[in-house]
């Protein structure tokens, strides 16, 4: 094959193809590469709102029966009364 003055190799076009090959392949890395990178700061984010939800509910429950119990505890003459429920 000529071009513009410069006989080019016959195997010109195989090594075309392995470059577009190898590229391809270079732009699939980076996309994994790139999906790793943001899945380690996703898993993190969710596993932090999984946490203040598990948390924030616990302190819901725990501060639902906590004044009872104090209230139940309490001497009869200082004055504390159970609210009815």
């Amino acid at each position: 094959m000529v071009l513009a003055g410069y006989q080019l190799d016959p195997d010109i076009s195989s090594e075309i193809e392995a470059l577009q090959k190898n590229l391809t392949m270079y732009r699939r890395l980076g996309v994994y590469t790139w999906l790793s990178q943001r899945s380690l700061w996703i898993f993190a984010t969710i596993w932090t709102l999984v946490l203040a939800l598990v948390s924030f509910g616990l302190a819901y429950v725990v501060s639902r029966d906590t004044p009872g119990r104090f209230l139940s505890c309490a001497p009869r003459w200082s004055g504390f009364r159970r609210r009815s429920e």
